[in-house]
């Protein structure tokens, strides 16, 4: 019972114990199952945490080579624009080194790459190589002095 008053305000862990033991009192395990399930209930539980903190920012080295692969033809090498795609597309690009563009939340230029902004068209992606590329995108702030 002491493990349920524990259990009291998180509601989700809660509702897994009390199905675990129902499970393991069906199955007339003893105390050793268990202890064995609620050890693996508690490992998964940490490796699922583990995992979701080990997704966080991208990696900008993979960002610049998908970088290269999808972006470079309009938005040249470093990110500058290319003058032909601005004359034909009648647009002034900015710099993605430009205050104005790095300014943006991540949430922002994620939504431009893969909806689209302006003549720009979307860009299928994965959540990860979106998050690559804003990592490389942040690297080409100009350093500061």
């Amino acid at each position: 019972m002491a493990m349920l008053e524990m259990l009291e305000s998180r509601p989700r862990q809660r509702y897994l114990y009390v199905r675990l033991n129902a499970l393991s009192q069906f199955l007339d395990w003893g105390e050793d199952m268990r202890f064995s399930l609620k050890l693996a209930l508690v490992l998964a539980l940490v490796l699922s945490v583990a995992l979701l903190y080990a997704s966080g920012p991208g990696d900008a080295k993979k960002g610049k080579e998908l970088f290269a692969n999808k972006c470079t033809t309009c938005h040249g090498d470093k990110g500058e624009g290319k003058p032909t795609i601005e004359k034909v597309l009648n647009v002034k690009m900015r710099p993605l080194s430009s205050k104005e563009v790095l300014s943006k939340s991540d949430e922002q230029l994620k939504k431009n790459l893969v909806e689209g902004n302006g003549k720009m068209k979307p860009v299928k992606l994965a959540d990860s190589e979106a998050a690559d590329i804003l990592a490389y995108l942040r690297t080409l702030a100009p350093e500061k002095k």
